[in-house]
């Protein structure tokens, strides 16, 4: 009788002590094993792509942009050949690209003063001419291109003017027959007459000095 009491009270110990060891795994979940330390000079962590990479890696650097290739400047001596051809327009379109870079260049500012002239714009052949007479000794021929921009609103300096160029030159008939122009539409006939005798004394098929001299006949 005290036997089969101790026998199931035995195996019920045995239960209870099997369900002791099983019953913490179930009621709370595995851990995850800690992290390995991490070895001395490791880059894991770091937050640097070069030491991930390893100091053999090379860096890609992009390539430096090829500067911007300026425009060739034109030359005065395609401008000039341009007016030669007369093509003035053209001329003053090289001319402002040389000045645009070089703002003080006295000869492109006299030789687009002289093709603002052919182009009948006086008023800016007036102001290349005397910016390149102001910059420069004096010319014949940029002190009558100025005489010939002034010379219908202000004669007398035009005359002034082309009396200057022809002390530069003496052989020259133009600057002589320019006056003699000048003082006959001011209705000076004495001294257009004087003046275009002098031109035509150097040069006898100078046009203007001719034109004044049929000028005066027909208005006697």
């Amino acid at each position: 009788m005290i036997l089969r009491f101790f026998l199931p009270l035995g195996v019920l110990l045995g239960v209870a002590a099997a369900a002791a060891l099983w019953l913490p795994d179930v009621l709370e979940p595995r851990r995850p094993p800690p992290p390995e330390p991490e070895a001395a000079g490791s880059a894991v962590g770091t937050g640097d792509p070069a030491a991930v990479e390893g100091p053999s890696t090379p860096r890609l650097r992009p390539p430096d942009p090829e500067p911007e290739k300026a425009e060739p400047l034109p030359s005065l001596a395609e401008a000039r050949s341009w007016r030669d051809m007369g093509n003035a327009s053209q001329a003053v379109d090289r001319l402002d690209r040389i000045l645009a870079r070089e703002p003080g260049n006295v000869d492109a500012l006299a030789m687009r003063g002289l093709a603002h002239l052919d182009l009948g714009m006086n008023r800016l052949a007036e102001t290349d001419l005397r910016a390149a007479l102001a910059g420069a000794d004096p010319t014949p021929e940029r002190l009558e291109g100025l005489a010939v921009a002034v010379q219908t609103r202000s004669p007398l300096e035009a005359i002034d003017l082309c009396t200057r160029s022809a002390a530069l030159e003496p052989t020259r008939a133009r600057p002589h027959a320019l006056i003699a122009r000048i003082q006959f539409r001011i209705g000076r006939r004495a001294e257009a007459a004087e003046a275009a005798s002098r031109a035509l004394a150097i040069d006898p098929a100078d046009p203007v000095a001719l034109a004044v001299e049929e000028r005066l006949r027909m208005s006697r």
